[in-house]
């Protein structure tokens, strides 16, 4: 990707969310992308194993969006408090649209 041979995990959350980690979304809306997704799925559940717990038991409540740009969108429409999306999607569409990197 990009001249490079991995893509990243971005974990995103509202410009007014004090959030900055994982551990900072435990009993909140979490916006998983694809139940497939590295990026979207993956290692967001990884890293809330790191912590101990399972998204069923960290999350308030979990839903997927079946797309990053969704994903990207429900947080930024306050449907979730976070998200995990694949960095090259979240770079285009910040690129697209800036308001969405606030």
């Amino acid at each position: 990707m990009d001249g490079g041979t991995v893509d990243y995990s971005v974990l995103i959350v509202p410009a007014d969310s004090p959030a900055r980690t994982m551990a900072d979304l435990r009993g909140k809306v979490f916006a998983f992308t694809d139940p497939m997704s590295n990026t979207g799925r993956t290692y967001p559940t990884y890293l809330v194993r790191q912590l101990g717990q399972t998204p069923e038991t960290f999350f308030a409540r979990t839903f997927f969006t079946y797309s990053h740009d969704d994903a990207i969108h429900a947080v930024a429409d306050g449907l979730a408090d976070g998200a995990a999306v694949d960095s090259l999607v979240y770079d285009f569409a910040v690129a697209r649209d800036p308001a969405l990197g606030e």
